[in-house]
């Protein structure tokens, strides 16, 4: 019991509250939502007991999952938990919906019968025991459909009329005001949580933390290019709660890969009793620090942000409900403050807004070579489109989580889109890369020609055959062009499949792993440069392969 308490006592710390007023008495002290829609609650709080009991029935029972439900008495008064299904009796108020129904409420009352071409008066006399006559009195459900009903007539006769013939009744007329309602008991099964206290005292603290499903968030940045070399990045998310009320100090939004390899399904405490689990939006989950394509798009996505103008860009007007970030272990803790959020609604939160160093790259990738039996080798230029990516410093106090990255361009107050892409999760220190657009002003052309064959430099011997490859000198030629009115920085990549030779600009050589027998290495290569504006730079370089076997 001292382990759990000095738990919760840490996690009272750590994690944030989720108020629903269902468990009276407690409040929630700390929810943290995870990505993957699960969501960890810490509650505490004096309830109150009667005969050394107090429960929780029905929906308010939390949909714990297994292994994660801890109930705990900080005054070391806990005895025990129980579930079970309570059958208790619920009051239920109808009203007659036929003639034979309003008949069955009137015993003993004078009534006329108009049946199509005969009128009959009397006192009315139902045929029910005299138990049944006393269950009615109790509360139980009042005998409705009788197959016979009984008319007493002044002269003393009795008329007997059958379920049919009263169906058949044209009017019913009553010499006072007749009974239409009644009021009855339905036995009902409620699932119940009994906690059980060794004291008498009629207020006992508890402690209560559980891990249940229906809460998740889902990040979104904004990244207005302000400057050539500068950035603002926002970072706001959308909570969805489809768990409980929430009113709360705090609320973490927890970023990392939470391991609960056992909180798969209801604790074993709960789970026959038919809890109402909270709704599952399958298409909304971001697993694992990752966003996943299908994720959901809300209608208002799109909607305006209400943001002030300063001279460092545009910043959301409102981050008054973000209080800190912190990690925890492995994982990162974006904690709100002063929440309120309702079963069944979504917000939006903004959690911070920085100002980030930027460089821009543009890149391009290269068809790796053709190592096929060939004679011949291409002379035609081959364009090759140039990707404009910008890379961003992460010098902020806060850790990046993952989440799509909408780019937009704030030049004199002009506001343009640009691209969206994913942000990748970044530590502080580190820095990652967001694709923008293709560069049409950055053209890069380049040609292949073969200078030298050696036939059947090698030779293998395959089932009485001989194999041979020849050995082929390449030289090709890069051509880039920048049209652009800036200087700017282009990285220049290919995998070649062969032995590399010499290059006229520096390169930058990363040999790949191969695995079995091959002829030829394989390396990725990269040349970055600089061009000023309307510059254009050659590259030319060598590499010698070996072509696949041939008779």
């Amino acid at each position: 019991m001292n382990i759990i308490k000095s738990f919760l006592g840490y996690s009272l710390a750590l994690l944030l509250p989720c108020g629903l007023m269902a468990q009276q008495g407690l409040e929630i002290k700390s929810v943290s939502i995870f990505k993957d829609q699960s969501a960890f609650f810490v509650k505490d709080g004096n309830v109150k007991a009667k005969d050394k009991t107090w429960f929780i029935q029905g929906d308010t029972i939390p949909a714990a999952l297994n292994g994660t439900f801890w109930i705990a008495s900080p005054t070391n008064d806990f005895k025990m938990v129980k579930a079970y299904q309570k059958k208790t009796k619920k009051d239920h108020q109808a009203v007659a919906n036929n003639f034979a129904a309003i008949i069955s409420l009137n015993d003993g009352k004078i009534a006329t019968f108009y049946l199509l071409d005969t009128v009959y008066t009397g006192k009315i006399m139902l045929l029910i025991t005299p138990k049944e006559k006393e269950a009615m009195k109790q509360g139980d459900t009042p005998k409705l459909n009788a197959p016979l009903f009984v008319l007493l007539q002044s002269s003393g006769k009795s008329m007997i009329f059958t379920a049919n013939q009263i169906a058949q009744l044209q009017r019913l007329e009553f010499d006072q005001t007749p009974t239409f309602f009644y009021d009855y008991q339905l036995e009902e099964s409620k699932p119940t949580l009994q906690i059980d206290f060794k004291s008498n005292k009629t207020e006992q603290p508890i402690n209560m933390m559980y891990l249940s499903k229906g809460l998740a968030w889902k990040p979104d940045y904004l990244v207005e290019l302000i400057e050539e070399n500068a950035a603002m990045l926002t970072l706001r998310s959308t909570v969805v709660n489809n768990a409980e009320d929430i009113k709360t100090d705090k609320l973490n939004l927890v970023a990392g890969v939470p391991n609960f390899k056992y909180a798969t399904v209801l604790s074993d405490l709960i789970n026959f009793l038919q809890i109402p689990q909270p709704y599952n939006q399958q298409n909304f989950a971001t697993i694992s620090n990752t966003i996943r394509q299908e994720a959901i798009t809300y209608s208002d996505f799109a909607a305006p942000i209400t943001t002030t103008t300063t001279s460092g860009g545009t910043r959301p007007a409102n981050l008054s409900n973000f209080g800190d970030a912190s990690s925890m272990e492995d994982l990162y803790f974006y904690t709100l403050k002063d929440i309120v959020l309702k079963k069944g609604e979504r917000a939006f939160f903004d959690i911070f807004n920085v100002k980030v160093p930027v460089e821009h790259i543009y890149e391009t990738v290269l068809d790796g070579n053709n190592v096929n039996y060939s004679t011949q080798y291409s002379f035609l230029k081959k364009e090759n489109a140039v990707i404009h990516t910008i890379k961003l410093k992460n010098d902020s106090k806060y850790t990046w989580t993952a989440a799509p990255a909408l780019v937009m361009k704030n030049d004199q107050k002009q506001y343009a889109p640009i691209s969206q892409d994913k942000l990748h999760y970044t530590s502080q220190g580190n820095d990652v890369s967001i694709k923008l657009t293709e560069a049409p002003d950055v053209n890069v052309k380049f040609k292949e020609e073969e200078t030298e064959r050696i036939p059947n430099k090698k030779s293998i011997k395959k089932n009485n055959y001989t194999y041979y490859n020849d050995l082929i000198t390449v030289e090709t030629e890069v051509v880039i062009q920048n049209f652009k009115n800036k200087n700017i920085r282009l990285d220049v990549k290919r995998l070649i499949t062969g032995e590399l030779v010499e290059s006229s600009i520096d390169w930058q050589k990363s040999p790949r792993v191969q695995y079995g027998y091959h002829f030829n290495a394989q390396t990725d290569v990269c040349w970055e440069l600089k061009l000023k504006p309307g510059e254009t730079k050659t590259i030319k370089y060598t590499y010698t392969y070996y072509t696949t076997e041939h008779r």
